[in-house]
């Protein structure tokens, strides 16, 4: 997967506690990406799950398949 690289991209930002941003990941491939949970562990890890119409790196299963993004702390 490519930053920025479809239509429709998934975004995560971080900010401190002042409001300001700390943190700006894009992440997409080719073809639609879509964001549809999100969840923080308590360490501040956060995993995102969704679906990609793109190739992640091997032939696609279908017109859609499932994808989950780790973002470390």
């Amino acid at each position: 997967a490519n930053p920025a690289a479809g239509d429709d991209d998934i975004v995560l930002m971080r900010f401190d506690r002042n409001g300001r941003r700390t943190v700006l990941r894009q992440w997409g491939t080719s073809e639609f990406d879509e964001a549809t949970a999100v969840a923080v562990v308590p360490n501040g890890t956060v995993y995102v799950g969704g679906s990609t119409a793109g190739a992640l790196g091997e032939l696609n299963a279908g017109d859609m398949d499932a994808v989950t993004i780790r973002f470390p702390a």
